[in-house]
């Protein structure tokens, strides 16, 4: 360090030993004492002591006054200061190599005081440090006019590349924008049909619905023929008067533009919307959901500054009707902040993703008392709420002194003691086994933790299984590293592997980790941004193989050759692999017995309308390649038995369900095959006007975004500033999904008809029996928006199936060690099964209990559990209708 910065930095230090705390202003400056007259003298550094803390002249020891100065060696000014009695007393400055100020200040008898600046060296920042004789009174940082201008000029190239390139894209959205108007019109209207009446157009063409065709549980399903008849405006509002005066509702909506056509000399632009509507009749409990596509021919007229639209044109229509009560009811929403107001604020959880998870995270449904009723755990929440029966719920603090467990966390036998203890972070961010008693308390001063060679970020989700088969657990650790940070993004955005590392960590019997990822094979991609991940017998060769989901990758596969060492066989799934991966079920979907895989990620109807319209950048094509294969959505990838997945041929059907993010492969009507439930939506705000356009026409073409960039991170932040504020959406006001398993691949999707459709921002979900009467409820996460933010506090739903089928069912609650078992249910040569698996749903944990329908069958030939060793439980004949204790 060069003597003069030694100096500077003594005064620094000296100063920033106090804070001042509660002041309103801060003092007024003391005037600068005016620097010596030339005659004083300048001293250059060389020939100056500095070694005592004060200047001195080298060649005669006395105390200088005058003007000390160091220079760069290219010969330029790098510092100077006003010195009186060797001490700082007057004005400071420092400079760059290239000759601009870097800081400017002043001293008072050897102290900083007064006003200090400060510029960053891309010139960007500047910082400004008030002090009072030394002490540090306020400290804030602003952007520079050079950063603002940078920003603006960046900007700029974005608006002329949307102006060329994306000029049809550009286009839609200012058409969609009448559409979006309609979309917060009746929203804000609260299931009024005003706004439809309002809506402008010509004339409405559309078909007669068909004859009925009729589902399970008394739903009916009508289809829109080819559109022969065309209703006059007139026509159209006594239409709507009808199903007003006839009592009918509209509830909720939903309207994505999936396809514009831009105009020629010849023709008006046109789009083609996909319309989702549900409706209630209340008088009779008669649900309708309408699904459509409409194609609408644009005018060049406008009113209220929105183009309006000419003729519309229904396409497709869909009627699915049933009368009733819903076979699902929301018990109750639990407000976790409310019943542990001690967490930690989400403000201050810095560690959090704000982009998926909510605050407080973590849902753990788990039966930590042994008495066969599974309890509710919130980790962020620290609560564990107290299964008493028939959904009543207890809350208690899960661990003393604790304000709130910020990571994903899991519940397991660790230690070998057989008594569940859960992992996460402690607060040195290193992994943390914290043991159980066996009867629900746990006790952190006889935790276990670990050490590995760096903390970690944050874990993301745990997937718990014994990998080298030497009896005890091991885990997959994952981290997530969130988008838009300080300029960084996924890179590239469907193959990305820039983020923190995910460890395969090796127990050694007592819950102490080492990290065993790089000798297991599985360090080339560890750094994928991963969501979920599980360890499960892919192949059925008896040992755990490991699956892992990511956002801006998808998913890879990775097969143990019995001994803990993997080998990648991703490849396998070519184009399959693909997706912006949040979560997945592992269950046998086709009825073949084997295991299935359902990878969960966002459907993008921005991306299929880009792509109708083959806009692309040039020398970007691998972007434009990568785009429907990421856009895509839910992949259903079926099992052949051997560790071979390929795409289901029905899998358009379970695709498009929004931006999915948790789900449970349950079978919530008991008639022997996997329904799927998934959750949906992103972020929510004023207005459902979408922000995916820039994403898909200009972060997807961001290059080497892998360390921090102070000019990008300005481009984004002010790119998503009116969604940061809450303006506008990012697949806002999406519903949840429920997809019924009719077999022969036909889903669908019934959620509104069944009471679980939840227009919110919802993430976690965990299927499970929450009253033992054989009928799986549902554990939902939703993310409420906090005013003028996007930041989201979680709730709980807790909704209870009360669906009366008339349909059997057998259930088993495995105790000893179950994680990597297979139950299966064999009724002659039909089998189902269900492995026992973690961190498959997002940020989530189901209960170590299987769940089978079994139909109008009266009796089974066995319930079996293949335990993670190898060997076999087997129960001949159970009765069914009820759950039995499986042990190994």
């Amino acid at each position: 360090m060069n003597r003069l910065f030694f100096l500077c930095t003594v005064m620094a230090l000296t100063g920033l030993l106090w804070i001042g705390c509660g002041r309103k202003e801060a003092p007024a400056p003391k005037p600068a004492p005016k620097p010596p007259p030339p005659a004083a003298g300048v001293l250059g550094i060389d020939d100056a002591d500095v070694s005592s803390g004060k200047v001195k002249v080298k060649a005669t020891g006395e105390l200088f006054t005058g003007l000390l100065h160091e220079f760069w060696p290219n010969g330029k000014l790098r510092q100077e200061s006003t010195i009186k009695d060797g001490v700082n007393h007057g004005p400071m400055k420092t400079f760059f190599e290239d000759g601009r100020v870097k800081s400017t200040g002043q001293g008072v008898n050897g102290q900083r005081d007064g006003r200090w600046e400060e510029l960053s060296d891309n010139g960007y920042a500047r910082t400004i440090t008030v002090y009072d004789a030394g002490k540090v009174v306020s400290e804030t940082m602003e952007e520079t006019q050079a950063y603002k201008d940078a920003v603006a000029a960046g900007l700029a190239k974005r608006a002329e590349v949307d102006a060329t390139v994306w000029k049809p894209e550009v286009e839609s959205q200012e058409r969609e924008s009448t559409f979006v108007r309609l979309w917060d019109d009746l929203r804000a209207a609260k299931h009024d049909w005003k706004p439809l009446e309002q809506f402008l157009f010509n004339n409405l063409k559309l078909g007669e619905l068909g004859d009925v065709s009729e589902m399970e549980y008394g739903i009916k399903v009508r289809e829109m023929g080819a559109p022969g008849r065309t209703l006059s405006r007139d026509e159209y509002l006594a239409l709507i008067k009808g199903w007003r005066d006839g009592q009918l509702q509209l509830i909720e909506t939903e309207w994505h533009q999936a396809k514009y056509e831009p105009g020629t000399e010849d023709r008006q632009p046109a789009s083609v919307f996909k319309a989702v509507g549900h409706l209630l009749h209340e008088p009779t409990q008669t649900r309708h959901i309408v699904r459509g596509a409409i194609r609408v021919e644009w005018t060049d007229k406008k009113a209220r500054g929105l183009f309006l639209p000419g003729d519309i044109t229904v396409e497709q229509l869909t009627v699915l009707t049933r009368q009733g009560e819903t076979p699902f009811v929301t018990e109750r929403v639990i407000n976790v902040l409310a019943d542990n107001p001690d967490v930690k604020p989400m403000e201050q959880s810095d560690t959090i993703n704000l982009w998926g998870r909510v605050y407080p995270p973590t849902l753990i449904v788990q039966d930590l008392n042994n008495d066969q009723l599974p309890e509710l755990i919130t980790g962020g929440g620290n609560l564990i709420y107290w299964n008493r029966g028939d959904f009543k719920l207890e809350p208690e603090v899960l661990v003393q002194g604790n304000n709130g467990l910020n990571h994903a966390l899991v519940f397991a036998d660790f230690t070998g003691d057989g008594k569940l203890d859960f992992l996460t972070l402690n607060p040195k961010r290193q992994p943390e086994v914290v043991p159980g008693d066996g009867n629900g308390k746990f006790d952190t001063s006889r935790g276990v933790p670990s050490q590995l060679p760096a903390p970690m970020n944050n874990i993301s989700c745990l997937a718990v299984g014994d990998v080298d088969g030497d009896g005890d657990l091991d885990v997959f650790a994952a981290q997530y590293k969130p988008a838009y940070k300080a300029g960084t993004m996924p890179t590239p955005y469907w193959d990305a592997n820039d983020g923190h590392p995910s460890y395969l960590l090796i127990n050694d019997g007592t819950g102490r980790f080492t990290d065993g990822t790089a000798a297991a094979g599985v360090a080339p991609k560890r750094k994928r941004r991963t969501y979920s991940a599980s360890l499960v017998d892919l192949d059925n060769d008896q040992d755990l193989d490991l699956m892992v989901v990511s956002d801006f990758a998808g998913l890879d596969l990775y097969y143990n050759d019995g001994k803990g060492k993997f080998e990648d066989r991703t490849a396998q799934l070519g184009d399959h692999r693909f997706s912006f991966g949040m979560a997945h079920s592992v269950a046998d979907f086709d009825g073949d017995g084997v295991l299935d895989i359902y990878m969960v990620g966002m459907g993008s109807t921005t991306a299929r309308r880009l792509e109708g319209m083959k806009l692309e950048r040039v020398g970007f094509e691998n972007v434009r390649d990568a785009r429907m294969k990421m856009g895509y959505g839910n992949r259903l990838l079926l099992g052949d038995g051997k560790g071979g997945y390929q795409q289901a041929p029905y899998n358009d059907v379970v695709a498009r369900s929004g931006w999915s993010w948790g789900c449970t492969p349950w079978d919530f009507d008991l008639d022997g095959d996997r329904d799927l439930f998934v959750a949906n939506g992103h972020l929510s705000g004023k207005s459902c006007r979408d922000y995916c356009s820039k994403y898909w026409t200009h972060e997807t073409h961001i290059k080497n975004a892998f360390e921090a960039d102070p000019l990008l991170d300005g481009i984004l932040r002010k790119s998503i500033e009116p969604l940061m504020n809450g303006e506008i959406s990012w697949n806002g006001f999406e519903h949840n999904v429920l997809f019924m398993n009719q077999g022969n691949g036909r889903y669908t999707n019934v959620s509104y008809l069944m009471g679980v459709a939840h227009e919110s921002d919802c993430r976690s979900v965990v299927g499970a029996d929450m009253n033992n009467d054989g009928k799986p409820d549902l554990m939902v996460v939703e993310g409420r928006r906090r005013d003028n933010d996007q930041e989201r506090e979680g709730y709980i739903q807790l909704i209870r199936n009360r669906h009366e089928t008339g349909n059997h069912w057998i259930g088993a609650h495995l105790t000893g060690q179950p994680v990597g078992a297979v139950v299966s249910v064999v009724q002659g040569e039909k089998r189902q099964l269900l492995p026992m698996i973690t961190g498959d749903s997002f940020d989530s944990q189901h209960p170590y209990t299987a769940h089978f329908g079994l139909g109008k069958a009266t009796s089974v030939d066995a319930l079996e559990v293949r335990w993670a060793d190898g060997k076999i439980t087997r129960l001949e004949k159970p009765a069914i209708d009820r759950y039995h204790v499986v042990k190994p």
